[in-house]
């Protein structure tokens, strides 16, 4: 594909630019003193000759950049949107190569300013060929294909899984359209592509906003599930790419990254209130009546007896292991492989009941002088015990997948298994 167009259309550009020359002479009066209207006249008069004898010049060169204005059975044919791309940037970069640097003027000046405007003409076609087809994938991701209705276990998007191997693709294509492997121009240089790869990108948050907030959707913890994944998973593809989408896609980046932390923080805070709801009430409790009356009349409106017999019947260390057990056995139903997010989610609901079980234990402290046990650091230890067991559990019940592991950084996306495959796209 690289020594197609070097070889062929440079050929070609180079007859259209001879016959411009030579039509150039004809209607060129020799000298450079000429008014606008003049020149104008003269360009006129060669584009039109010129046209006329480079039709199947320019029949050729459009099939080559990819541009497709076949019509079969009443349908008209599509071309190949990656093809386009890749004409689109050498087009950019041969144009460059006409321009009177000379200051020649006279009829050199004229066929070089003709052999411009027939690259220009030929590189709008390539680009309106990859816009529609980036318009039409963005109309798909809208319609929020094989997301379930009311949001559970719906794992990382079709979209987003697809996403990553687009650009793949796409970086492929870019490094193959440009002249030198070695000096290969920044993405963000081309306006054109970078706003419509925004445009994908912005299409796919979108879709994950109003699958996450639609009516069916499960707000106590499907809606932050399908957000914490998908903008994990975005940010991660991304960042494995490279510095050029890294600048590309720094604002959604940043959204992402927003987005998860917040729906983390929502998820976790409901898992843990949902598991230890009698503690989390009685601390509640605790804490606003301690802003009102003081440590030292907290007992008289929930009395030390109550309290410690609350404790000792939530909070003895062999119903600790089994909650946390259960949160664990829970995220892990929730989370899918193909995000990789339940080390990080697991890594943060330690913290999360570090810090919860901290604040606990010094309002037990302040209010009862009563030492809450187990203690925030053994909570740790307990959880981290807990994901530690269930991991060698999985390895050892699936040790292929085990062995085939590979670092999220590199490529989330290959781990998506058979998600992805039910509703694959061009893309």
């Amino acid at each position: 594909m690289k020594r197609l167009f070097p070889n062929k259309t440079t050929q070609n550009y180079s007859q259209i630019n001879r016959e411009a020359y030579f039509t150039a002479v004809m209607f060129s009066p020799g000298t450079k003193k000429l008014d606008a209207e003049k020149k104008k006249r003269n360009f006129e008069a060669v584009k039109k000759s010129v046209d006329n004898s480079i039709n199947w010049f320019r029949y050729y060169i459009t099939r080559v950049l990819g541009i497709s204005s076949d019509t079969v059975n009443g349908q008209e044919r599509s071309g190949d949107p990656m093809l386009s791309l890749i004409a689109s940037i050498r087009l950019g970069q041969t144009m460059e190569t006409y321009f009177d640097k000379e200051k020649k003027g006279n009829e050199h000046s004229l066929a070089l300013a003709y052999s411009r405007f027939t690259i220009m003409g030929l590189k709008k076609g390539v680009e309106k060929q990859w816009v529609t087809w980036i318009e039409k994938e963005v109309k798909w991701i809208k319609t929020n294909a094989g997301v379930p209705l009311n949001g559970k276990r719906a794992g990382v998007f079709t979209s987003f899984l697809n996403f990553p191997s687009y650009l793949d693709h796409l970086h492929i294509c870019f490094r193959a359209g440009s002249e030198s492997s070695k000096s290969v121009p920044k993405l963000t240089k081309f306006k054109t592509i970078s706003y419509y790869l925004q445009k994908m990108a912005g299409a796919l948050f979108a879709s994950l906003d109003e699958c996450s907030r639609r009516e069916t959707t499960d707000q106590q913890y499907a809606a932050s599930v399908m957000r914490m994944e998908n903008t994990y998973f975005f940010t991660q593809c991304i960042k494995s790419r490279g510095s050029d989408f890294n600048e590309l896609f720094a604002k959604q980046i940043t959204a992402a990254h927003s987005i998860c932390k917040h729906s983390m923080d929502t998820y976790l805070g409901w898992m843990i209130k949902r598991e230890f709801k009698q503690l989390h009430s009685l601390f509640s409790s605790i804490s606003s009546i301690r802003k009102e009356v003081g440590d030292a009349d907290v007992p008289i409106h929930v009395p030390r007896a109550s309290f410690v017999k609350t404790l000792q019947k939530e909070s003895n260390r062999e119903v600790m292991k089994e909650k946390i057990s259960i949160i664990y056995s829970r995220m892990e139903k929730h989370l899918s492989e193909a995000s990789r997010l339940l080390p990080v989610a697991w890594k943060a609901l330690v913290k999360v009941l570090y810090e919860w079980f901290g604040r606990w234990e010094k309002l037990s402290t302040q209010c009862y002088k009563f030492v809450l046990e187990p203690s925030a650091i053994d909570m740790v230890k307990i959880a981290k015990a807990a994901g530690g067991a269930a991991v060698r559990k999985s390895a050892q019940s699936n040790p292929k997948v085990n062995n085939q592991k590979s670092d999220v950084m590199s490529s989330p996306e290959k781990s998506a298994g058979q998600k992805g495959t039910k509703q694959k796209r061009s893309y």
